[in-house]
């Protein structure tokens, strides 16, 4: 049975006549890497607010942890935030900003802040001052500031904006280790999709305030995976021909559509059968999307960017 750590029920925030989220109902899985997928301005750091208790909802419902309504702020301690930029002092070192964070917090526990040193990768930094650091060891530290307090959620909002290769793969692989080795849920939103693809295990797709899909990794590379696209009028007669033929990896994605995995290399040769049995085929070929163009697609193009 799935377990949900955060759900939210039509959670919606309005600025004066603006709604910048409307209507999000979504749902994370326990232990998963959920990947928030948006343009700048669709409302991801506005709903990542909500959910982290620093932003009030206008409306709809928020349940975290199994806790719902006023029973939620009561849990809000069991989630790390990194939204927007870390706030560190820079003339201080990142042991000394850790520290200083714990002490807030009433944690003096031994080693403590030396074990989040190195889990976040930061273990050879030693004295350095983290006005030194690069934008990489900062977002990583940052990581780090959300960890104390040992939270089960961990809420990151473009933690690898404007870093460069190393810093994404440096900054990737804290996040994957973390998920794996102290089974923190991760809620992570970015707008380079490509990058997320590599380490998230479900998606989210925002657009102008609306969450337009939630689905898994699995469904995803469904969807952008190369198959063989059939517009045509009679998807039901179709899909008999296609199980005479031995074709069993097909779906039939709308009244119009059908898409096939298997046999790619024999397109032609499905074509002929359509037409000897008089199946009228609008169009017929090889398709394969990567999850730029499908998100291009789903949320309306080029022109909405």
């Amino acid at each position: 049975m799935r377990e949900y750590i955060l759900k939210t029920n039509n959670l919606t925030k309005r600025y004066k006549k603006q709604k910048a989220v409307d209507n999000v109902s979504l749902n994370v899985e326990k232990g998963s890497i959920y990947g928030f997928i948006g343009r700048n301005g669709a409302g991801k750091t506005t709903f990542l607010k909500m959910i982290s208790g620093l932003a009030e909802k206008t409306s709809g419902d928020i349940e975290l942890f199994g806790h719902k309504g006023n029973e939620v702020k009561n849990v809000y301690d069991r989630i790390g935030v990194l939204i927007e930029a870390p706030g560190l002092y820079p003339n201080m070192t990142a042991f000394d900003n850790l520290k200083l964070k714990a002490i807030c917090m009433g944690i003096y526990k031994k080693n403590y802040i030396r074990e989040i040193i190195e889990c976040v990768g930061l273990g050879m930094v030693g004295n350095k001052k983290v006005k030194n650091f690069s934008l990489g060891m900062k977002q990583r530290l940052g990581i780090g500031m959300a960890l104390i307090g040992e939270p089960d959620l961990l809420v990151l909002d473009e933690p690898i904006n404007g870093l460069d290769p190393q810093g994404i793969v440096d900054v990737r692989e804290t996040i994957m280790k973390l998920n794996r080795e102290r089974n923190i849920t991760i809620i992570i939103s970015s707008h380079i999709l490509e990058e997320l693809s590599k380490l998230v295990t479900h998606y989210g797709i925002i657009d102008q305030g609306s969450l337009v899909e939630e689905l898994t990794k699995e469904e995803l590379y469904e969807k952008c995976s190369e198959r063989i696209e059939v517009a045509l009028d009679e998807p039901e007669k179709a899909c008999t021909i296609l199980d005479s033929l031995k074709i069993h990896n097909y779906k039939v994605v709308n009244s119009k559509t059908i898409h096939i995995f298997e046999r790619l290399e024999e397109v032609a040769d499905i074509n002929m059968e359509f037409s000897l049995n008089k199946i009228k085929i609008s169009s017929i070929g090889v398709n394969k999307d990567n999850l730029e163009k499908y998100f291009m697609d789903l949320t309306g193009g080029v022109e909405n960017a």
